[in-house]
C-alpha cells in the first residue's frame, strides 16, 4: 500500500511538474514536499488541502483517505469552488 508521499510523487509525475513548482504553488517552504517524498513521511493536511485547491481535477482517492476528511469538512462548511465530491 502506498502512503501520502508516494501518492504526491505520482501526482507530480502525472502533472509533469517539479516538486519545487508544487511547493511554490501551494505556498509551502522549499523542501517540504521533497522531504516528504524522500523520507516517505506525511505532510500537514493544510498542504494536502492546498494541493486539492490548485489541482481540483485530481481524483481524491489518489492522495488517500485524508482527502475524504478534508472534502467532507469543506462540504459541511459550504466552501465555494470545490467541485470535488465524495464517490
Amino acid at each position: 500500500m502506498t502512503n501520502i508521499s508516494d501518492r504526491i510523487a505520482i501526482l507530480i509525475k502525472e502533472k509533469g511538474i517539479s516538486t519545487r513548482a508544487l511547493e511554490q504553488a501551494i505556498g509551502c517552504s522549499n523542501g517540504v514536499i521533497s522531504r516528504c517524498i524522500s523520507k516517505g513521511t506525511d505532510i500537514s493536511s493544510l498542504w494536502v488541502s492546498k494541493i486539492i485547491e490548485i489541482h481540483n481535477d485530481i481524483n481524491p482517492t489518489l492522495l488517500g483517505k485524508v482527502i475524504f476528511t478534508i472534502i467532507h469538512h469543506l462540504q459541511q462548511h459550504k466552501q465555494p469552488n470545490y467541485p470535488l465530491s465524495l464517490p
